[in-house]
């Protein structure tokens, strides 16, 4: 449990590397911060007063247990998500909510669904999509990321790479 943390400075929680890592919903008032790292802690299910937090800016949650993050997308403050190395399948619809979007780490999943909402995100600069199950991206959709300039899909086994490839070289580094 999560209760036995007394945080005075706001800028960040940290818990990496817990065998147990149970959320207390009273415990954490989680509006306060604006950077979580939650990392290798086998998180499956993320307090719902996570959705709660008007400030963050930064989530990380990497190496956990996670298969949805469809409330994460109520945060729109966030800037920086990092989501590699979990057990989702799809980008849920609701990622077009997150307008702060910068930067979008979603590795080493299992995601095969890709939302087009996703190019609703207008002020993403890298997202990173390796080693996933993605077969399918819609090529012209990226004319909607102007600012994207970062875009790794290794290990993917997408069809049409290679046009992707020719038609942002550039104006994007792809992996």
């Amino acid at each position: 449990m999560l209760n036995m943390f007394d945080f005075i400075n706001y800028n960040l929680i940290l818990v990496q590397g817990s065998k147990n890592c149970d959320f207390d919903q009273g415990s954490l008032t989680f509006d306060l911060y604006t950077n979580i790292k939650l990392t290798c802690n086998k998180i499956s299910i993320l307090p719902e007063k996570l959705s709660e937090c008007r400030k963050l800016k930064t989530l990380y949650l990497s190496n956990n247990l996670i298969s949805n993050f469809n409330f994460i997308c109520k945060i729109i403050s966030l800037q920086n998500l990092d989501l590699d190395h979990n057990q989702i399948l799809n980008i849920p619809d609701l990622i077009g909510n997150l307008e702060n979007l910068e930067d979008l780490d979603l590795s080493y999943n299992r995601i095969s669904i890709f939302s087009e909402n996703l190019f609703k995100c207008r002020k993403l600069k890298a997202l990173n999509l390796r080693s996933n199950n993605i077969k399918n991206i819609p090529i012209e959709l990226f004319n909607f990321l102007s600012r994207l300039d970062y875009l790794n899909l290794r290990d993917n086994p997408i069809s049409g790479i290679d046009e992707l490839k020719r038609k942002m070289r550039y104006r994007l580094e792809i992996d």
